[in-house]
């Protein structure tokens, strides 16, 4: 379960039962009306939205003069409910009455068609349901209030806006979900009330969620919430203050995006699915993989074991990964052709492969659970590197596509996850009786690094890739930046230096670094877009090869574009630098934690 807001504290999206899969609010926010004197939407309130990365909870304060109003949002620790405790404070010597409505437009399935709701009286709150997917909301008072349930469609709309709903027991159909409370809260006094969205794959299942819950229960729930997530984060203290928040804020991220299944998602944002018609709620091995690495880095072993653990369930029965997967696990969608020129090829990224391969091979160096890894031994890693050592042509990797999902050809970046991935799981080879596999794998990687030193390069350079035809493409591209980063190149190689200079030269964009040389992707300005991974790649570059000022420039300046909340985009407006594309990037967040661990702040 995932649950997103907007920016004044409302429900955006609603991801259940997977993470990033089946968004049961389709992306509509939800709706909030306030009533002291006068009814107003939450939005037009000025809102205090904070994120408390501590305890991973969402506060929203409105201060309304006469009352303060302050909501608090969590989840359960064990199952899929979202609680929130909304505290009503008066400061003024006279008894105040306060209504507050809610409404939240359901989408089972991410499909307005076919829902219904109706009023519980056991529960004495609302159900909702399509097929195997229910939604109980319950609200209640520690102190005595007036509740009242209303579904409908369209029209309920306009009821909320009084801050208060009139009932309305069923409904079906495109429907919304409202509810509103009037409450009386004594002079220098609070009152409180309590509101309850538990989610099921049955009637019974969703009740007994929500109808067991009490103000005593939500306040224990809170505080076990709070207890576990406090424990989780003590283990992050950044030595720089500013970013201590951004650590913190980067392991809810990271863990948030993480599914009980192992999935791994590049991002929750719904709100491109409209102009795209797709998003970035999918698994890209690459993604999942670094981000994986950063939680290895953090000491989350369990977490980071449980997404090794899906590689045997999505590998090919070749040995390698796809483009990408949808949180379920299964294939997702893809713009890779099978067929090009005249014969078949394999719609993949090569480097995906070659990025989970290290990422198993750097959690095996770190931890040495031989014991935990025998599945993803057996089913992923002997067999990708088995795919990855015949997957050759002429002394180097066959042609795939880049990491940027748009050229074809043998890559850079590519042939130094490759070098780095055989040489992180030669180790666990080894181990496990694989000797002859561990010395192919260790030869193959020395090979690389000279055919790369001496046909991916151009004047004392690296370029990015050598194209369908054999051509090296000159273009500048912070991909090139990879023979140091995966460690394949000595960071102070006379090569690797001068790529690096030209790197920054040719790619520095208003303190960050864009893609490369003329990237036109969700461009909005004159120059392309900087991207805070790129940026990130280069600040370690510099803390390689001595020059910590300038590596801590490049990470202020990342830090710099995270939003209020902590989240970090993937790419920012040249002259504004605020987002141009989806927040969070979890790739961002995992770059940004690696990069701390790197240069001794984390």
């Amino acid at each position: 379960m995932l649950v997103n807001y907007d920016e004044s504290g409302r429900i955006a999206d609603l991801y259940y039962p997977y993470v990033g899969l089946e968004n049961q609010t389709g992306g509509n926010s939800e709706l909030i009306y306030v009533k002291v004197d006068q009814p107003k939407e939450v939005s037009e309130l000025s809102p205090t939205v904070r994120f408390v990365p501590r305890i991973n909870a969402l506060q929203t304060e409105l201060d309304l003069g006469k009352v303060v109003i302050t909501k608090t949002d969590f989840l359960d620790v064990y199952d899929p409910i979202v609680y929130r405790i909304i505290r009503f404070y008066n400061p003024e010597n006279d008894e105040k009455t306060v209504s507050l409505a809610s409404l939240i437009d359901v989408n089972f399935y991410s499909n307005r068609v076919g829902d219904s709701a109706f009023y519980d009286p056991e529960l004495k709150g609302l159900v909702a349901y399509k097929s195997s997917r229910y939604l109980t909301l319950k609200a209640f008072c520690a102190d005595g209030c007036d509740v009242s349930y209303a579904v409908g469609k369209g029209d309920l709309v306009e009821d909320v806006k009084d801050a208060s709903v009139g009932f309305r027991a069923a409904d079906n159909g495109d429907i919304n979900l409202a509810f509103s409370v009037t409450v009386r809260v004594p002079p220098g006094g609070v009152n409180k009330v309590y509101v309850v969205y538990a989610l099921g794959k049955g009637y019974s299942e969703a009740f007994q969620r929500a109808s067991r819950a009490s103000p005593t229960s939500v306040e224990l729930s809170f505080s076990a919430w709070s207890s576990f997530w406090n424990v989780l984060t003590k283990r992050i203290s950044s030595r720089e203050r500013d970013y201590d928040f951004l650590a913190k804020a980067s392991v809810a991220v990271m863990r948030g995006h993480t599914g009980l299944n192992g999935s791994i998602i590049a991002s929750s944002d719904y709100s491109y699915t409209s102009l795209w018609g797709d998003y970035y709620n999918y698994v890209w091995p690459r993604d999942a993989g670094i981000v994986a690495h950063a939680l290895d880095l953090l000491g989350f072993r369990g977490v980071a074991l449980r997404h090794y653990k899906t590689l045997p369930e999505m590998v090919s029965e070749q040995g390698f990964l796809y483009q990408k997967y949808n949180p379920d696990l299964r294939l997702a969608s893809s713009w890779h052709p099978r067929f090009m020129d005249g014969k078949p090829v394999y719609p993949i990224q090569e480097d995906e492969t070659a990025i989970e391969l290290w990422a198993v091979g750097e959690h095996y160096r770190m931890y040495r659970d031989l014991d935990d890894l025998l599945e993803v031994y057996r089913g992923f890693v002997r067999p990708a590197v088995k795919f990855v050592l015949g997957f050759v042509e002429d002394g180097l990797p066959k042609p795939s596509w880049d990491l940027w999902e748009e050229r074809y050809g043998i890559h850079i970046w590519t042939v130094s996850t490759i070098y780095a991935g055989l040489n992180s799981v030669r180790q666990l080879l080894d181990d496990m009786g694989d000797h002859s596999l561990a010395s192919d794998a260790q030869s193959f990687s020395s090979y690389l690094k000279e055919q790369a030193m001496r046909r991916l390069t151009h004047e004392g350079r690296f370029v990015r890739m050598l194209n369908k035809e054999g051509q090296k493409d000159l273009t500048v591209d912070s991909s090139m930046l990879a023979p140091a980063i995966f460690g394949m190149v000595d960071p102070r190689d006379p090569v690797m230096v001068k790529t690096a200079e030209l790197v920054e030269g040719k790619l520095r964009v208003n303190g960050g670094l864009a893609r490369y040389e003329d990237d036109p992707y969700r461009r909005v300005k004159a120059q392309p877009n900087p991207w805070l991974i790129t940026t990130l790649w280069l600040a370690r570059y510099k803390a390689m090869i001595g020059k910590r000022d300038e590596a801590l420039a490049y990470l202020d300046w990342t830090a710099k574009r995270a939003t209020p909340s902590g989240l970090l985009p993937e790419q920012v407006d040249p002259e504004t630098l605020t987002s141009t594309n989806v927040v969070p990037l979890v790739w961002s967040h995992a770059e940004f934690v690696i990069t701390l661990k790197f240069v001794g702040l984390l």
